[in-house]
């Protein structure tokens, strides 16, 4: 940010600084402004990347990062899934918890070239179906969150109890 700041103002001073008179400071902050906005958005455009995951016919979990394959595991090793609970509608953002890795993936809303309504939703329908996991509470440092939950996998059961105890830093 303090780059797309620094940017700002030397674009300013190149093309936008009045060549004659006085300088006015609302002209300065409004163009900088403007300038780190579009910077920073163009910041974040660039460096997202695609995320995809694949479940294979013989149990495989599979995450591909940027068309590359970063993490593969069995289904049997998921041991819940983070995420807002259903019935609040949209789902942007969601956390899968494995033995050894916490996946995150989400999907920014506030661009609409990236974002696909629903199709969260649906990934999530068919986890929670096809391992019939259970719906618990997420525990947080500070509590029991009240929007997101945590989808657990029915044969990881026993893992919740240390998962509540710790307050959702570990489950292992």
């Amino acid at each position: 940010m303090f780059l797309a700041m620094i940017c700002s103002g030397i674009i300013y001073e190149a093309f936008f600084a009045p060549a004659y008179g006085i300088e006015s400071r609302l002209r300065f902050i409004s163009i900088t402004g403007l300038v780190t906005g579009v910077i920073f958005l163009l910041l974040i455009i660039v460096t997202i990347q695609k995320k995809s995951i694949e479940v294979t016919d013989d149990n495989l979990f599979k995450y591909y990062s940027g068309g590359k394959l970063v993490y593969t595991n069995t289904m049997d090793n998921l041991y819940y899934i983070e995420a807002v609970d259903i019935s609040r509608g949209i789902i942007g953002e969601m956390a899968f918890c494995f033995n050894d890795k916490k996946i995150r993936i989400s999907m920014p809303s506030h661009l609409p070239h990236f974002y696909e309504p629903g199709k969260y939703e649906w990934i999530f329908s068919f986890f929670v179906k096809s391992l019939n996991l259970k719906k618990m509470h997420h525990h947080t440092l500070f509590g029991k969150s009240k929007y997101v939950f945590a989808y657990w996998n029915p044969v990881r059961k026993a893992n919740y109890e240390i998962y509540s105890k710790s307050r959702g830093q570990r489950f292992l």
